[in-house]
């Protein structure tokens, strides 16, 4: 937090806080099929704000189950790891996106040019959607939403 100027809250771990008027709910769950032995903790992000709901997935590890997607709830954009190894894998993350139903699905965790990390690209994941955009900014209304599930591949804009 230390490289992050301005004025800023930090919102960390489980339960829910309402910081500006945008609500955070932590939910724990694991970095790992086997309930955090291997790779510990992780806690999902459910972001509530002018009528939209955003999941955050941080590093999950497995798959969701009743308990999760009942804690979880309505996702509009859901933010899913897809490179395997140290999260779900493209598989993996398709399953958590039909289980949660997102209007907008958009990959994270995936191998890019100039990282050493030994995961999988976007591509296994994408392959499984009818419905792929690929942009360098994305905004998103509750009036905007598309009818049918898309998925945003964010670019990093050069410069």
């Amino acid at each position: 937090t230390s490289e992050v100027g301005g004025n800023f809250e930090l919102v960390r771990g489980v339960g829910s806080t309402t910081v500006r008027g945008i609500k955070f709910t932590g939910i724990s769950t694991y970095h790992d099929e086997q309930r955090g032995a291997k790779r510990g903790g992780n806690t999902v992000f459910v972001i509530e704000s002018e009528g939209l709901r955003v999941a955050h997935l941080g590093d999950i590890g497995h798959t969701v189950d009743k308990t999760l997607l009942s804690q979880v709830g309505r996702v509009d954009v859901l933010m899913v790891p897809v490179g395997g190894v140290y999260t779900v894998d493209s598989q993996g993350a398709f399953s958590i996106v039909e289980s949660l139903s997102p209007k907008v699905v958009i990959p994270m965790h995936f191998k890019i040019r100039g990282l050493s990390l030994q995961i999988a690209d976007e591509k296994g994941f994408l392959s499984r959607f009818k419905s792929v955009e690929r942009k360098k900014e994305l905004e998103i209304t509750k009036e905007s939403l598309p009818a049918q599930t898309k998925v945003v591949v964010l670019e990093k804009s050069e410069g």
